[in-house]
């Protein structure tokens, strides 16, 4: 990093050339060249019909051509996206490259890249090529950000994580305040129902009574009118 806090756009050697190219009529649409001049025959040469039909889409091919590594991933808008970089640099990095190279073309000049001519983007992109090979051509500043990352990434995971147990912990409290709520409300059931009962039984219970009492006056009038009768009759006999 330079003074002023602004990263040092010197050139390490790392990325020296990234392009973005239409497959179908091999045009290329927008380079950089990073700190080294780079062919741009190569890059028409591996948009040849013979090498184009065996390659699939978003996969990461990666090929020595002399002292430099060749990357590239073709999109399935016809699109291919070419970088060039030292032998020893991280192939993690020059995918990563190509990726953010293929959504940051398409936000900018998507709309452009079917119709554009050879070169016609280059004027367009400068800015934001120039910032992808100063950014992936500082190998230890893209380690420090990718540790950083991978801290957040955790972080984030940890997060989630915690999040979840906390739904399912409000999940099961919800799920026992509505157990509670139902036994309430089943005791109020059976509370009812026992009043209902024992309001029943006990005018059982007084009928049963009034009628035990009517059993037995019947009988004692049955046989207290005989004796009455039976008493007045001898009277009458004396």
């Amino acid at each position: 990093m330079s003074g002023g806090g602004q990263q040092d756009e010197t050139p390490k050697g790392n990325v020296t050339f990234i392009a973005v190219a239409r497959a179908q009529d091999r045009v290329i649409l927008a380079t950089m060249q990073h700190g080294s001049e780079v062919d741009l025959q190569g890059v028409k040469h591996l948009l040849a019909p013979d090498q184009m039909s065996q390659v699939e889409v978003s996969r990461h091919y990666t090929f020595s051509a002399g002292a430099t590594v060749w990357h590239m991933q073709a999109s399935d808008q016809q699109l291919v996206y070419v970088c060039v970089t030292s032998p020893s640099y991280p192939v993690r990095h020059a995918h990563a490259l190509l990726e953010e190279l293929g959504r940051t073309f398409v936000a900018k000049c998507g709309d452009k890249a079917a119709t554009a001519r050879d070169g016609s983007l280059s004027s367009e992109c400068k800015g934001l090529f120039k910032k992808l090979c100063i950014k992936y051509d500082d190998v230890g500043q893209l380690d420090v950000l990718n540790r950083t990352m991978e801290k957040v990434e955790g972080v984030k995971l940890i997060m989630q994580e915690n999040i979840e147990i906390a739904l399912k912990n409000c999940v099961s409290l919800e799920a026992i305040d509505k157990q509670a709520e139902d036994l309430q409300a089943q005791a109020g059931v059976f509370k009812t129902r026992a009043k209902t009962l024992r309001s029943k039984m006990w005018w059982k219970l007084c009928k049963m009574r009034l009628l035990v009492a009517l059993v037995i006056i019947c009988v004692l009038i049955a046989i207290i009118v005989p004796i009455v009768v039976m008493t007045e009759s001898s009277k009458k006999k004396d």
